[in-house]
């Protein structure tokens, strides 16, 4: 299936349909826009984000697909939250935020029925300059971000028995993206991380 937004009723609700054809289905409806993520490995969650539009300030939620399909929020703040991503093995969320000032990822960590305790570890900041539109790759090994420099950066990553980074490595520059404008991804890389496919404005140059 695909998980797309539309402006129907009045704001953007989520809507779903199969890739083998026929009608596309309501998913989620509600007053605020909302702007799909990212889905578990699992197929039992959809991550999205949900917000006010005009003022552009946007949080991280999960629509689960339980019978119910009440959705929940991860990321509730004043500030604003985007680009969110599960980790190849579920426990963990990164997302965008511009808490500090500027845009830099975090990990809490998602264990959904769980309630929040003292005993369950805090979100870490896992860039410092400067990130955005994470992107994972498939062996979870490391974590593809676009930092303020318009660079793709190479994070290495290791999820247990915790979670912890290594050296960022910037990898090239990218013309044309704007990565700290917009809450879509500009970019997507190929599971054997060899390729990367970006979305950019044309300006008489090329992008690698």
């Amino acid at each position: 299936r695909i998980v797309f937004n539309s402006v129907r009723e009045g704001s953007r609700d989520l809507y779903w349909k199969s890739t083998a054809g026929g009608e596309e289905e309501l998913l989620l409806r509600s007053a605020e826009s909302k702007t799909p993520s990212d889905w578990s490995s699992d197929g039992k969650f959809l991550l999205f984000h949900q917000g006010n539009e005009r003022e552009g300030v946007w949080d991280v939620w999960v629509l689960p697909f339980s019978h119910d399909r009440k959705p929940f929020p991860v990321v509730q703040s004043p500030f604003n939250e985007t680009h969110a991503q599960f980790s190849p093995n579920g426990r963990w969320i990164v997302y965008a935020s511009d808490e500090s000032g500027t845009r830099e990822l975090y990990a809490p960590p998602f264990q959904p029925g769980q309630a929040a305790s003292s005993s369950l570890p805090a979100k870490i900041q896992i860039t410092n300059g400067g990130g955005t539109q994470p992107r994972w790759r498939r062996d979870a090994q490391e974590l593809f971000y676009l930092d303020q420099e318009n660079r793709i950066v190479a994070l290495p990553v290791k999820l247990e028995p915790k979670f912890e980074v290594g050296k960022p490595q910037p990898l090239f520059q990218v013309r044309g993206a704007r990565p700290f404008q917009d809450i879509l991804y500009s970019y997507d890389v190929t599971p054997d991380s060899q390729r990367f496919l970006f979305n950019v404005s044309l300006d008489g140059t090329i992008s690698p």
